[in-house]
């Protein structure tokens, strides 16, 4: 299993992709749309591999936005402030990370606890 090698590299380039997110934010009113469109303008840092109750979740850090792959589509989230961890809110769910372990809620207001396969740079 991949979590038994998360080593600290790993851990220090999620960690740059957390910190690196959490000096600016989203323009209120902005759209699923123009943020897929500034997404793809700027430079991908990490995407990292979740399970999140024997489903997959691929996400995506750009900066202070994060792509979210659920069940097949992609959801735009920006980073929002939390307390510990890392936080993305979107219209449809909303993603928080920490360590190893996430927390993705849906909009039916749907809990689910997610463990970290794998990073990538």
């Amino acid at each position: 299993m991949f979590c038994s090698k998360f080593t600290l590299s790993n851990g220090a380039i999620f960690g740059v992709a957390i910190l690196l997110s959490a000096c600016s934010s989203q323009p209120s009113g902005e759209s699923d749309q123009a943020a897929q469109s500034n997404l793809e303008e700027v430079e991908q840092t990490n995407i990292v591999s979740y399970r999140c109750e024997k489903q997959n979740l691929q996400a995506y850090f750009h900066g202070n936005r994060a792509e979210i792959v659920w069940q097949g589509r992609s959801h735009y989230l920006t980073h929002a402030v939390s307390a510990s961890g890392a936080s993305y809110l979107g219209e449809s769910l909303t993603f928080w990370a920490h360590q190893n372990e996430a927390e993705l809620e849906l909009e039916d207001g749907t809990h689910m606890s997610c463990q970290l396969l794998k990073v990538e740079s």
